[in-house]
């Protein structure tokens, strides 16, 4: 498949060749039987072929999202003489490298992003969609779960849980254009989202049921997680987190400087932003799933220092599987009205991100999933 979403070009299919032709890049996209295992994607298997022609200057960057996908040094030499930055990655999203010419784009997109992160009012009205994005997923998870269940106790406390996080969205939607621009706003807007994330975490073990023996859970616990759930919430988090490092490296933003999250040494700040709408539907439903499905075990667990409970080899290789997995998904975008994967999806918000960052949209719009 090759796609433009918002002046990116994504290559996802395997045998796909991109050469150069004049001041545009030759797509030559390969089209396989039906059914046909990825692995077996080569171009002799080929059973047709799509061929598209994109003018260079009708492009920002390029995300080449599979190993098997050839770029000529030719099609290289003119995005790097056009500022089109080419990032290699992944089939499901992890960057392996990005390469950028002289005449780089992405200086014009960090100075944006460096001038909004220490304006206010811009930053806040930044970080309140992130955290409008995280609330609404958490909130639409729970009203699932509702459906899921025919406890009416488990129901009622998950009702309750939903309508105090509604109540948490009305709050942030109640702030004023002038609180928005106060320098103390970004105070407010982590205890929202604090308060929210402690209510949500409240009633997650309702989420969890029915479960599996040793895995209960008390409360969210990062640091020497102290049970199963916990290790494996951090787990996931951290692949999220990886993926979402990535996306934003990809459009040219700098990971460690955020408007949500506090700046630190060596704490990628925009990408603990970014990954904040994709912790219900991505992780959090990735680890309910394994431990209901009953996939793990005892035995995919041990001790660790600080009497901390980490996964094991055994344990991490099963999640690292089940998180690949689901992001060969698809799923509908409701901005673009169209299915991209999921290994996709954090590099296209990172997009978003961008474009509002230098003016061409009026607000970054999170990816909420319906309930």
């Amino acid at each position: 498949m090759a796609d433009i979403v918002d002046q990116t070009l994504h290559l996802t299919s395997p045998g796909t060749s991109v050469t150069r032709e004049g001041l545009a890049l030759l797509v030559e996209v390969a089209e396989y039987p039906a059914g046909l295992p990825r692995p077996d994607r080569t171009r002799a298997a080929a059973i047709g072929w799509r061929r598209m022609s994109l003018p260079i200057d009708q492009l920002d960057s390029v995300c080449v999202f599979d190993p098997a996908i050839t770029f000529s040094p030719g099609a290289q030499e003119l995005c790097l003489d056009h500022g089109v930055a080419v990032n290699f990655l992944r089939e499901y999203g992890r960057l392996l490298a990005r390469f950028t010419g002289v005449a780089d784009r992405s200086a014009a997109v960090r100075r944006t992003q460096f001038r909004a992160a220490d304006t206010p009012g811009i930053a806040a009205t930044i970080a309140r969609s992130l955290v409008a994005g995280r609330l609404q997923n958490s909130r639409n998870l729970l009203l699932r779960a509702i459906l899921d269940t025919s406890d009416s106790r488990e129901q009622q406390r998950l009702r309750a849980g939903a309508e105090e996080l509604a109540r948490h969205l009305h709050d942030l939607a109640r702030l004023s254009s002038a609180s928005m621009s106060n320098s103390g706003i970004a105070h407010v807007l982590r205890g929202l989202e604090t308060a929210a994330t402690d209510t949500y975490f409240g009633i997650f073990d309702s989420l969890l049921k029915p479960s599996q023996a040793g895995f209960g859970f008390k409360g969210r616990i990062r640091r020497s997680p102290p049970d199963r759930v916990n290790s494996l919430l951090n787990f996931v988090y951290g692949m999220v987190l990886h993926d979402c490092t990535a996306a934003v490296s990809a459009m040219g933003l700098d990971p460690a400087v955020g408007f949500l999250h506090a700046e630190r040494p060596n704490r990628p700040a925009l990408a603990l932003d970014l990954m904040e709408e994709f912790r219900p539907w991505l992780a959090d439903q990735l680890v309910i799933e394994l431990i209901r499905r009953k996939q793990l075990g005892a035995e995919h667990f041990c001790s660790g220092a600080e009497g901390a409970v980490e996964l094991s080899d055994a344990g991490g290789e099963v999640v690292v599987t089940a998180y690949q997995r689901r992001k060969e998904e698809t799923l509908h975008h409701p901005f673009f009205d169209r299915a991209f994967q999921i290994g996709q999806i954090p590099v296209v918000q990172a997009r978003l991100l961008a474009r509002f960052l230098q003016g061409e949209a009026p607000e970054y719009t999170p990816l909420i999933l319906k309930g």
